[in-house]
């Protein structure tokens, strides 16, 4: 476990505590690693007159929950298609009080790209990787997002320049205004 602490200013000692963030790993096997698990926040209430330290949120993790979406024909591809012990986040789990929570989940394919993302109200948005590069040669890398179909089933592709990965044509709409806003939040969300 890690823990963060933030003070006040004191004189000439640290002063009082006004923020904590711990975060419990859990060790996922195969190859040996860890992966946060739980992560809670703590603050004090300014509006408090005691000034009482009181939890602001919790997040949970959940890793390899789901099987593995099949894909074949990817180059130098031969590493695990079982979905355990990737460390795959699948399950985001927010609270802010203790009894009412928010889950996002992510689904994957065997090579690690997110192929299905639910949002908190159980909204599903579809992401394929299949190659679309503007020369059309088909190359099964399935390393860029080409398609997003969003919860209301309409679609955004986007086109790629094999060569420097570069976006040439970014979008060819099906009844969708923002071709990358689905695109965005899962970058986002594996960016790191």
């Amino acid at each position: 476990m890690t823990q963060e602490q933030t003070r006040d200013w004191g004189s000439g000692a640290p002063g009082d505590l006004v923020f904590q963030r711990d975060v419990t790993y859990t060790l996922i096997a195969s190859p040996s690693f860890e992966r946060p698990q739980v992560e809670t926040i703590s603050a004090k209430n300014p509006e408090d007159p005691q000034q009482t330290f009181m939890p602001q949120g919790k997040t949970e993790f959940f890793y390899d929950q789901y099987p593995l979406a099949p894909r074949t024909g990817a180059p130098n591809h031969n590493g695990n298609t079982s979905e355990v012990g990737r460390g795959d986040p699948t399950q985001v789990k927010h609270s802010k009080s203790g009894s009412v929570a928010v889950t996002e989940t992510m689904k994957y394919d065997i090579l690690g790209n997110v192929v299905q993302k639910i949002d908190p109200l159980n909204h599903s948005t579809l992401l394929s990787y299949t190659d679309n590069f503007s020369d059309s040669v088909n190359r099964n890398t399935f390393t860029y997002p080409t398609q997003t179909t969003n919860p209301a089933g309409h679609n955004a592709y986007v086109t790629y320049n094999f060569d420097t990965g570069l976006v040439t044509r970014p979008y060819r709409v099906e009844r969708f205004r923002d071709p990358y806003v689905h695109l965005r939040r899962a970058s986002r969300q594996f960016s790191a």
